[in-house]
Order: structure tokens, then sequence, then C-alpha cells
């Protein structure tokens, strides 16, 4: 079976320590649209981390930008 045509997401999660001691998700979200499809068919995989980091508007976001957000969000 090919990857490609059968994966439809993938969500991975680390819990972080925040700076009020408690525990935060930060998540890197990845969704199976045609480019990240072409992406895998092709073995490109080192170039999966730059298209998620593209596709926010998507609903995509990388550990990094996740993050950015929990330390903007002063978390």
């Amino acid at each position: 079976m090919d990857l490609s045509m059968n994966l439809k997401a993938v969500v991975a999660q680390r819990l972080i320590k925040s700076v009020r001691g408690s525990m935060a998700p930060a998540m890197e979200v990845m969704l199976l649209t045609p480019f990240v499809s072409e992406l895998i068919q092709k073995g490109e995989i080192d170039e999966i981390k730059t298209a998620i980091a593209r596709s926010g508007e998507q609903g995509m976001c990388t550990f990094d930008q996740s993050l950015f957000e929990l330390y903007e969000h002063g978390t």
C-alpha cells in the first residue's frame, strides 16, 4: 500500500512545562493535501516541514510554530 494514498493526517503532541509550572501541549499537525501527497510519493521528505509551515490557513502547523504561539501567549 502507498502511504501517500492512505494517510489522512498526522498529529503529534509534546507536553512542555509552562512558565507557571503546568504542562502545555506543543503540537505538529500535517494534513494530507495533494501537495504533501506528492512530496511523499516523490520521496521528498525533507520538504514536508516547509509545506506544513506554509499551510497554516489549512490548519497545519509545525512544532516550532506551536512553541512560538505558546511563547507569544505567555505560556
